[in-house]
């Protein structure tokens, strides 16, 4: 919903929409705000990971609570279910409209927050502003 809200406020940017949403998130007094942020900021940047070095992502993985594991297949699960041909469509007009509207990389778009996310937590060691 932030990443949402976000666009209302003018960023129309997918990986800055991503961005603000979870350093909003991270940075809210409930503590359901900031797990959603932290397991947001983790599936892009384990995503991420993932591809770079597989053996990395698989012992950073492994060192996960157990119930951070299970939401996480949860969340794979959940998102297994629309995959097919009209998820493949939905894709591709998502993917031409952001091309449209002067995101170059499309929905891939989305997936560039890990770039930001981790420049960020470069230079402040933590997602909470002020930290």
């Amino acid at each position: 919903m932030c990443h949402e809200l976000s666009h209302l406020r003018g960023f129309m940017l997918e990986d800055e929409a991503n961005f603000i949403g979870i350093l909003a998130c991270a940075d809210s007094d409930n503590l359901y705000f900031q797990y959603s942020a932290y397991v947001s900021a983790w599936v892009y940047v384990g995503n991420s990971l993932a591809i770079e070095n597989p053996e990395a992502f698989t012992t950073l993985y492994g060192s996960l609570n157990a119930r951070t594991r299970r939401d996480l297949q949860y969340n794979n699960a959940y998102w297994d279910q629309y995959r097919g041909k009209l998820a493949e469509t939905h894709e591709k007009v998502n993917d031409t409209y952001l091309k449209a509207n002067n995101q170059p990389a499309g929905t891939k778009t989305y997936d560039m927050v890990t770039e930001l996310l981790l420049s960020y937590y470069d230079q402040h060691e933590s997602l909470i502003a002020g930290s």
